[in-house]
């Protein structure tokens, strides 16, 4: 899941709201903040709902499946912690 944000000030408390609805592995590049969540499609709306009621823009808000590399990267990095 990944939000755009109109301004980097808002950054920190939009990290928070993603934290909020159970947001894993957040990552801030620029304006947007991207994290792994459960159930994207009922966890995107409510952020967006979220954000609104905190007086934080949005401009772009959606959901990005992971690609089969980071699937790999994430299982092979977990496989290799474990021995």
């Amino acid at each position: 899941m990944e939000v755009l944000l109109a301004s980097a000030e808002q950054l920190n408390p939009a990290q928070e709201a993603v934290r909020s609805l159970g947001g894993q592995d957040l990552a801030v590049q620029d304006n947007r903040v991207s994290a792994t969540v459960p159930t994207g499609s009922l966890t995107l709306p409510r952020l967006v709902r979220h954000l609104d009621e905190l007086g934080i823009p949005v401009q772009d808000a959606g959901i990005r499946r992971p690609t089969l590399d980071e699937v790999f990267l994430k299982l092979t990095a977990r496989e290799g912690s474990l021995r």
